[in-house]
């Protein structure tokens, strides 16, 4: 997933993925610009599935969360 993820997002530095299962991951950047690119570009398509991508948040649990609105 993460070599799919460099060719699709194209990014200036490198980053860390991590599966925090029931289909969430969490990305860490080496640089915020291409975080903020990440969080306003897109759509992203992996896969053939749609990407969200959102801001962590320190209330985030993976059992619990869902996704409430998406690109369409």
């Amino acid at each position: 997933m993460k070599e799919r993820l460099q060719k699709i997002w194209k990014l200036q530095g490198g980053f860390d993925i991590m599966d925090n299962d029931n289909g969430f991951f969490m990305v860490k950047f080496d640089q915020a610009a291409d975080k903020e690119k990440v969080i306003t570009g897109g759509p992203w398509l992996i896969f053939d599935h749609c990407l969200v991508v959102t801001h962590w948040t320190p209330e985030f649990a993976s059992p619990n969360a869902k996704v409430d609105r998406t690109v369409v």
